[in-house]
């Protein structure tokens, strides 16, 4: 599966303390951008648009027969870079195909203001990154480059142990409650299930893999925590 990674460094005019998460924030902001750019019927319901090939109505707004809701983007605020407010956007499969246009949604965040707690902040963008630290985008001299992407991949690979390193908090729902005890069985079914629906419904090379039929009978879960 086709992938693509934009590091992007803002500066902004107010921090509420250094460890503030803006991804959220920033997911809303992109949004804003992207729908500004791509609806053809302004305020307008996505349900009641006629439009179902919209940009921002398949990134955002699309449901599945399935029922899943994985996007297809991850939007990541790297709070390790006290300097600088780094935010990655990872698009994959047939919406790294989009890449130029999504580019230009990101770059449009330039022009809007980002409320946090109450306030209004400034927004400049410093420089933007890919995947390996190259640049695409500094604006000290103006410079684009070109995109670059990487393909993910994976192969059936019978194991006796798994380890897993969380570096992030886990919150994640099962049985319709926020999980208070990890449970790795719930876990590693809900992580094959979004490859299964990720490489459904994403990826222009599909590949039926028997990694996606739900046979659990002779796997055994444990956890060490």
């Amino acid at each position: 599966m086709k992938l693509i990674v934009f590091k992007c460094f803002f500066e902004l005019d107010f921090i509420p303390y250094p460890e503030y998460d803006f991804s959220s924030a920033f997911r809303g902001l992109w949004g804003r951008s992207l729908k500004n750019m791509f609806c053809l019927q302004k305020n307008i319901n996505c349900q009641d648009c006629s439009f179902n090939n919209c940009l921002y109505y398949n990134i955002f707004e699309k449901t599945y027969e399935s029922g899943e809701e994985y996007k297809p983007y991850i939007i990541f605020h790297n709070i390790l870079n006290q300097s600088q407010v780094e935010i990655h956007f990872s698009f994959f499969g047939i919406y790294a195909e989009n890449a130029d246009r999504l580019f230009a949604s990101i770059m449009q965040l330039a022009e809007r203001k980002l409320k946090i707690s109450g306030k209004e902040t400034e927004i400049k963008i410093t420089k933007i990154l890919d995947y390996n630290d190259h640049f695409i985008f500094e604006a000290k001299n103006k410079v684009f480059n070109p995109f670059s992407f990487f393909t993910i991949d994976f192969k059936n690979e019978c194991l006796h142990l798994l380890t897993i390193d969380f570096i992030t908090p886990l919150r994640m729902k099962y049985q319709n409650r926020l999980m208070t005890i990890f449970n790795s069985e719930a876990f590693l079914k809900s992580m094959i299930r979004r490859i299964r629906f990720m490489n459904s419904e994403f990826n222009l090379n599909l590949k039926q893999d028997p990694i996606y039929k739900e046979e659990w009978k002779d796997i055994e879960f444990k956890a060490n925590l």
